[in-house]
């Protein structure tokens, strides 16, 4: 890596890289590792060649058909991440421009972010029909809550939590699973966590 010192051979090497393979979440890794340990101190004009490389996937999952300034934060705040991971400090030292991330982004949250959400849409148009009566309802009526909430409505009664009890076997965790997965489809982050650590396991990303 410490070969790296010049933007050509950058240039050059990257291009190389998107010839192997077309995962970008990969070739944001590899670009880290060039990043923190290469001699190369500026390298905002490499930045500007390649970001659409770069940025090819988050663009893709936003179902936008122009690059913009929100797609290549996306792609910055997971290579700061990556930086961080690999004991670097912030992008602007390197000469990119500053992401979001004031504060290291966590995992789940990268891994929120990382959904493919039209596989979720599509599995999520697949199983909805499945709902029985009683589950349509829970299912209708929390994620009305939710889309109230981000067209800033009240929601239901002003309410903000959902108890779900029922015996086992009757479909709990396919009606939670079915929201988890509709919530992410929108690009929106949903968390499966639960008090005791029993269910989770069972709930997508949990």
């Amino acid at each position: 890596m410490g070969l790296l010192n010049d933007e050509e051979t950058w240039k050059s090497t990257i291009l190389e890289i998107i010839n192997h393979t077309n995962d970008r979440t990969q070739l944001r890794g590899t670009y880290t590792s060039m990043l923190v340990f290469s001699n190369l101190e500026d390298q905002s004009g490499i930045w500007k060649e390649t970001r659409d490389l770069f940025s090819n996937d988050f663009l893709y999952n936003s179902k936008g058909s122009d690059y913009n300034d929100e797609i290549y934060l996306d792609a910055l705040d997971d290579i700061q991440e990556r930086v961080w991971e690999c004991g670097g400090g912030k992008i602007s030292a390197y000469g990119l421009p500053t992401s979001r991330n004031r504060e290291k982004v966590t995992n789940v949250i990268r891994r929120e972010k990382a959904y493919n959400r039209e596989r979720l849409s599509e599995e999520v148009a697949e199983k909805s029909p499945m709902l029985n009566e009683k589950q349509r309802i829970i299912y209708d009526t929390i994620m009305t809550y939710v889309n109230g909430r981000d067209n800033n409505q009240v929601g239901i009664a002003g309410s903000n939590g959902f108890f779900l009890a029922a015996s086992g076997e009757t479909g709990k965790s396919f009606v939670l699973n079915l929201i988890l997965d509709t919530v992410r489809s929108q690009g929106r982050i949903a968390l499966a966590v639960d008090s005791l650590g029993i269910a989770a396991p069972v709930l997508h990303g949990g």
